[in-house]
């Protein structure tokens, strides 16, 4: 049948291809160069260096220069931090996370910035944090502090914190807490109770200055021997709240007992008289216990059994007199 004169049939076909080959074609795909903002041909220009502004902005070091005004301007968390500067923690490692944001940007921005101490060390995970704490104080004698958050970030640590309380470490635990609708899923009434069985001692703050208090009860329970974990629970409003005119604590150190200084007489005798006198030195608490048995060693020319070899804190093995002795 033939067809009608006007069908779409009649009409010449052209095929894509061809279409986008003709200037019609690329003109209605491409658009033309001043509607695309494609450059003009001529020689390439080299780009203008950076200002000082600009390196200022890429190396963190801009500060606005008109910041709004503070609905907070002395928060809980600034005194926290100075209470940390206080005791000489020198390093706070944690993954961070936001309930405990209010203390992490009081240690970022507190005093003269940018603050030196406490330093923030972002750890990739709560244990990882608990055991670069755990191995600072092995080496230093004294606790540096881990943050960790709130229910599953503690359960994330619970292995190291373990670990740091069957060896005796001093450690200084501190635990974000964020009841508000945003985590509630990830807080409890009672979060320290996860770990209460392998802690040394744990408290959970309701006022400001209940929180100074227990974070120096903090510090002084973990190096009060025997030494360990402590671990105190502070709540994201806490560290926000405005402290307006509150001090920070006096700091009361612990009271380590020793023996009496007639027992230190007698003991001294004894070591003077002896003819082969011979030390057997465990773990110390501190440096300070080290150099004071190599001292008395040297003093009395005893030869000495060190526990260096399966823990740390203890006599120094390259020492001459660390051996047997003379009567084997």
């Amino acid at each position: 049948m033939a067809d009608r004169p006007g069908r779409e049939d009649d009409k010449p076909a052209i095929s894509r291809r061809a279409f986008i080959g003709t200037s019609a074609g690329a003109a209605a795909l491409l658009g033309s160069a001043s509607s695309t903002g494609a450059q003009e041909t001529g020689p390439a220009r080299s780009p203008e260096p950076p200002d000082a502004a600009q390196l200022a902005r890429d190396t963190g070091a801009a500060i606005p220069e008109a910041l709004p005004a503070r609905a907070v301007t002395r928060p809980g968390s600034d005194l926290m931090v100075q209470v940390l500067r206080d005791l000489g923690i020198e390093y706070v490692a944690s993954n961070p996370a936001s309930s405990f944001e209010g203390i992490q940007e009081s240690i970022i921005n507190y005093g003269d910035r940018p603050n030196h101490m406490p330093e923030f060390i972002t750890a990739l995970h709560e244990e990882s944090a608990v055991d670069m704490a755990h191995g600072y104080a092995k080496a230093e004698g004294r606790p540096m502090a881990a943050m960790i958050h709130g229910t599953i970030g503690l359960m994330h640590a619970s292995m190291a914190i373990y670990q740091a309380y069957q060896t005796q470490t001093p450690v200084v635990l501190s635990v974000g807490r964020d009841d508000t609708n945003f985590l509630r899923a990830q807080s409890a009434n009672d979060v320290a109770g996860i770990v209460r069985s392998y802690t040394k001692w744990d408290a959970h703050p309701k006022t400001l200055e209940d929180a100074l208090d227990d974070l120096q009860e903090c510090y002084r329970q973990a190096v009060s021997p025997p030494c360990g974990p402590a671990l105190i629970v502070i709540d994201a409003e806490l560290q926000k709240q405005e402290a307006g005119d509150l001090d920070v604590p006096f700091y009361r150190p612990p009271t380590i007992e020793g023996i009496s200084n007639r027992q230190a007489a007698r003991l001294a005798d004894d070591l003077l008289e002896a003819q082969n006198p011979h030390l057997s030195v465990g773990r110390m608490r501190t440096p300070a216990g080290i150099d004071g048995a190599v001292a008395l060693a040297e003093l009395i020319g005893a030869s000495v059994s060190s526990r260096a070899w399966i823990e740390p804190m203890s006599f120094p093995q390259a020492h001459p007199l660390c051996g047997p002795g003379a009567d084997t």
